[in-house]
């Protein structure tokens, strides 16, 4: 290359002064973007991450204008790697965002495209680095081909957005830019980035004069890169939640003229019943309440305790390493109480089980009434495919052959083809819906023999926040409700006051594996009729102080009226024992009674109190040096499930692989090796009797970082007398075996015998018959990336308070589509469809009616000769729920 012909950092001032002005511009626009995609961003969100690194990439290049010769050909090419991957991964960001709507079909073809455009960008790459470090100018014929291999899928991501509002969404686009400037700050920088990508294009293949710009220098890609940017960042989420939330404003005010038609969360709390009443709550009383929630209260004081190991499995190879350390106060508990620990057994085939209770007993509850037998749940949470994904293109970089730039260029292309790959895992279809801006998972079921009659309740989250949220299914995979979307656990329909209510946790969770919320109680209406919190003097990881501090692991309605819950509490602690410090830190595994009607704590116990009886050396729990710090207290206990059992309580610890339960001067229970368990959830009680009880719990078997066997679900014949444990049933799934690393119960289904497991991380429930055939299994979610906590199969009736929704949609002159459903509702069973004269008719004419499909049904109603409609929800003849009149 010539020595006129060399290329090397501008000289002539115009182009230094308009490259430095577009650098510096760039920079400074992805520093601000970059600032606020993190305040605002939620470290569990994949999307939120992607659009992050998407502005780290691109910085450096806007640095290039600083070095010079000859270190600026090397440091421009260098940079130009950062943001040739960032250009390939906003792509992948845009189909994240559009894959809503786009079919199966189009959602493959475009990230197999942008996968198919890779070899482009590397060759792009090299000839970058060749050109401006003078070695060739292969560049020249690659650079103009940079517009086909970055920009088409832009274009369709924005033309398939204004085509999707205008004909899914019903309201025009100065409508929606009205409920919402900052997606019109969207839209209008796609077009601004479109536009500059035009420019540019022009710029490249010299449509505009020589003299218009310094030769090489033109500022109009920096431009078009920079609005594309500000797309991803005004707006964290993918477009359809974006659009959903604007909808259902929209559908509040154009349909509803004030009332409610969607249930939206925002319950009016009780707390209280009136003294002296046992009835219902009426409309006025809930609307009259506000949730602040009781003060915690100490207990009484309470009487010695002893505990006894009532059921334990420990696999002999656990192992303990040496953590760090720092200081925080203990939640206090009560120091009259005393533990005994008593008896092992050992078992062949290096397996030890041990059998252990523990027994509470409670003197101001001494006189209440025992609990009846009932279901629960219980897990952690842990996620690791993604850094397993990252490490795993991490070393095959490091053991890449070749060196230098070659490898540079290979490993920046794997990461990018890696990022796509980790994108695409979640395939699981969604539901999407006209009437409601939900967007649930799809369920599938399938039946293999006869089941008990009820409805599936899960709570499950994943990788995207739609369908995050409490959610009812009917056997043939419809939906009947969705709550509100939040991280909820535990949701199912227990006995309060001799009535049927819903019950669920709701809040935030750590990365832990616990959480901090409260527990809200629904009548059949949807009405929130109680709210339990709790508060107290409990440290956070993190210093933060929740409204309540709930964890997610029990919430539990006792025969008594009183809610168990587990609380955690970061303490610190002497660790020497298991190869720790003096200042290190754990977790307080605690349990509290809580009075429904009164937000009282009638009784809490600490399992830390107890460490003379449970010794730490016995947790399973090992500690790294990664835990034991106030940010990463060792978690040694985990109690994962409460229950009232005689005159004290049954605890389910995690760690210990046991069951704990109180009873002065008894010894241990001897388990039958069939019998064996680890890591174990949802210990419950059924057919208690002076002599004998049967106990039940779901075999985890696993953790998130070992698997070791099937997960299964096990029941025992407790003998109180001669304190022996016989395994009853063992429950698995033969054709379908399950290693679920966390959570996941066992519920009893009475009287038929049927038995549903909720298989926590694994997204699936099962029902087995009383001869431990599996009869049914529903899955909602994708293995190991979608879990609910605990999944339940419930009977339930329920009439919303709420409106039903109706959407229409103009056929012809004298035809509609109409579109109704009502959240939550199970008792109808057909619509009728009515015509009025206007908004506020009071009077109506029926149409037509259509058989209830599922959870939204559509039908084309034509001959009309109004443009005024109204859908009744109906059981037979009978009205049920009455949507607004809407016009069309």
């Amino acid at each position: 290359m010539s020595a006129s012909d060399r290329i090397s950092r501008p000289t002539n001032p115009d182009g230094l002064v308009l490259e430095a002005w577009g650098q510096g511009l760039m920079l400074g626009c992805l520093l601000v973007m970059a600032s606020v995609t993190f305040v605002n961003m939620k470290k569990h969100i994949l999307l939120h991450k992607l659009i992050l690194i998407e502005l780290i990439l691109a910085m450096p290049n806007g640095t290039f204008i600083f070095p010079k010769d000859p270190v600026y050909g090397w440091y421009q090419s260098v940079t130009a790697v950062g943001l040739n991957v960032s250009w390939s991964l906003h792509n992948v960001i845009a189909w994240m965002k559009n894959r809503p709507f786009m079919s199966r079909k189009v959602s493959l073809f475009y990230i197999g495209t942008v996968i198919l455009a890779q070899p482009y960008w590397v060759l792009e790459i090299y000839a970058n680095f060749a050109y401006f470090n003078n070695y060739n100018k292969i560049f020249l014929t690659t650079r103009p081909l940079e517009p086909i291999f970055r920009d088409p899928w832009w274009i369709f991501t924005t033309c398939s957005l204004f085509y999707t509002i205008k004909r899914e969404y019903n309201f025009g686009i100065f409508e929606l830019v009205s409920v919402s400037p900052r997606f019109g700050i969207m839209l209008a920088s796609m077009c601004l980035s479109i536009a500059f990508m035009i420019v540019d294009t022009c710029s490249v293949l010299n449509v505009f004069s020589h003299s218009s710009l310094p030769t090489g220098i033109e500022p109009f890609w920096k431009l078009s890169f920079i609005f594309k940017c500000l797309c991803d960042t005004v707006i964290l989420d993918d477009f359809k939640t974006a659009l959903d939330r604007m909808r259902a404003y929209w559908f509040r005010k154009r349909n509803m003229g004030g009332e409610i038609l969607l249930h939206t969360g925002e319950h009016h709390h009780q707390h209280h019943r009136m003294e002296g009443s046992d009835r219902r709550p009426t409309d006025e009383d809930v609307e009259a309440l506000t949730g602040n929630g009781g003060d915690r209260r100490k207990s009484e004081s309470l009487p010695k305790e002893r505990l006894i190991n009532f059921i334990s499995n420990e696999f002999e190879h656990s192992k303990q390493m040496p953590s760090t350390s720092a200081a925080v106060r203990r939640q206090k508990s009560r120091p009259d109480e005393t533990l005994v620990s008593i008896f092992d057994s050992s078992t062949t085939a290096g397996i030890c089980l041990r059998v252990r209770f523990i027994k509470t007993l409670a003197t101001p509850l001494a006189n209440l009434p025992p609990q009846d037998p009932s279901t629960g749940c219980s897990g952690d949470h842990d996620s690791v495919q993604v850094a397993d994904l990252i490490q795993l293109i991490l070393l095959s970089v490091v053991e890449m052959p070749g060196r230098g730039l070659l490898r540079v260029l290979s490993g920046c292309t794997l990461l990018s083809l890696g990022a796509v790959t980790v994108v695409a895992q979640d395939r699981w279809p969604y539901m999407t819906l006209q009437t409601a801006p939900y967007e649930p998972p799809q369920i599938q079921i399938t039946k293999s023999g006869t089941t008990d009659p009820g409805y599936l309740f899960v709570g499950p989250r994943g990788n995207r926040p739609a369908g995050t949220a409490a959610l009812i299914y009917d056997e043939d995979g419809n939906l009947v409700y969705q709550g509100p979307e939040q991280v909820t656990a535990n949701f199912r329909v227990q006995r309060l006051f001799n009535q049927d209510v819903v019950t669920f946790w709701a809040g935030n969770m750590t990365d832990l594996g616990f959480g901090y919320g409260s527990v809200h109680i629904l009548d059949n209406t949807y009405r929130e009729i109680y709210t339990v919190t709790l508060q107290g003097d409990f440290e956070t990881p993190d210093d933060s102080v929740p409204d309540s501090y709930i964890d997610l692991h029990e919430s539990h309605i006792s025969a008594r009226n009183t809610l168990l819950v587990t609380a955690y509490n970061v303490t610190q602690q002497s660790l020497t024992s298991i190869g720790g410090t003096p200042e290190d830190y754990m977790l307080d595994s605690l349990f509290y009674e809580i009075d429904i009607a009164t937000n009282e704590v009638v009784h809490s116990w600490s399992a830390l109190e107890h460490a003379d009886q449970i010794a730490l050396t016995d947790s399973k729990q090992g500690i790294d040096d990664d835990h034991g710090t106030h940010e990463q207290p060792w978690d040694a206990y985990h109690i994962n499930s409460v229950e009232l059992f005689d005159q004290g309580y049954l605890i389910s610890m995690r760690h210990y692989w046991s069951g704990y339960y109180g009873e002065p001067g008894k010894g241990d229970f001897q388990l039958d090796q069939a019998g064996a368990f680890s890591w174990q959830h949802d210990m419950r009680i059924y057919n208690e009797t002076e002599t004998s009880m049967i106990l039940s719990l779901f075999n985890n078997a696993n953790t998130p970082s070992e698997t070791v066997a099937p997960s299964t679900g096990l029941s025992y014949a407790v003998d109180l007398v001669n304190r022996t444990a016989k395994t009853l049933r063992t429950l698995s799934d033969s054709k379908d075996v399950i290693y679920s690393v966390s959570q996941g119960n066992y519920q009893q289904l009475s009287p038929s015998g049927h038995v549903v497991l909720g298989y926590g991380s694994i997204a699936k429930i099962k029902e087995f018959d009383a001869n431990n055939k599996e009869v049914l299994t529903a899955q909602f979610g994708t293995d190991n990336e979608v879990a609910s906590y605990r999944g339940y199969k419930c009977a339930w009736k329920a009439t919303p308070f709420w409106a039903p929704s109706i959407v229409v949609r103009r056929v012809s002159r004298n035809s509609a589509q109409v579109f109704m459903s009502w959240n939550g509702a199970t008792e109808y069973d057909n619509w009728a469809v009515m015509a009025a004269d206007s908004l506020d008719s009071v009077s109506t004419t029926i149409v037509t009616t259509f058989k209830r499909t599922g959870f939204e049904t559509s039908g084309t109603v034509r001959g009309l000769k109004t443009k005024y409609l109204q859908v009744v929800a109906r059981q037979g003849d009978i009205p049920l729920g009455t949507s607004p009149i809407v016009s069309f």
